[in-house]
């Protein structure tokens, strides 16, 4: 039973983090002039700073719409009757934790230390727990959102990832 999900940029996003000193220097004409805000203006105390990490959070967000939209549908088309890397499982002791790289017979977690490219798909890094079997899980109803990132505009460089939350399905065990 696939469970489709949908995504609005938006309304649903919630800011991370800037990208790096290097990256926000390099372009620091740009993104003063884009938000209209000076260097001290931006920086000097955390109601500007806290502005000017949303403002460039939705404007890089937008920036990528069509990309992490494209990456989303094929995402969405390979969601099968067990779970794929960056999904959600309940643990039995409640905590929630990500499946981290899936195997023939099962499907590893850990995914909570580590971070998740998106590109169509989740590529995890970081450490791995052992793997459960697929037919000790089930299915949930619930949704959480889980932090993925990708390369701004697709440019693949040093310090050039843009972080956002991204819709997955939950399992339990049975």
């Amino acid at each position: 039973m696939n469970q489709l999900l949908t995504i609005n940029l938006d309304d649903k996003y919630k800011p991370l983090n800037l990208p790096t000193v290097s990256r926000i220097n390099q372009s620091l004409g740009f993104y003063s002039k884009y938000f209209d805000l000076t260097w001290d203006e931006m920086f000097h105390d955390k109601k500007n700073y806290d502005l000017f990490r949303d403002r460039l959070h939705n404007y890089l967000l937008h920036r990528n719409k069509d990309h992490i939209e494209k990456f989303y549908d094929i995402f969405q088309s390979k969601l099968k009757d067990t779970p794929v890397e960056g999904e959600f499982l309940i643990l039995k002791d409640g905590t929630l934790d990500r499946f981290t790289y899936a195997w023939k017979d099962g499907i590893q977690i850990g995914g909570t230390r580590g971070s998740f490219y998106f590109a169509g798909y989740c590529s995890y890094s970081g450490t791995l727990n052992p793997s459960v079997k697929y037919s000790d899980l089930i299915l949930t109803d619930k949704i959480e959102w889980g932090t993925v990132w990708i390369f701004d505009q697709d440019q693949i460089e040093a310090h050039n990832s843009f972080q956002f939350k991204l819709p997955f399905r939950v399992w339990k065990f049975k």
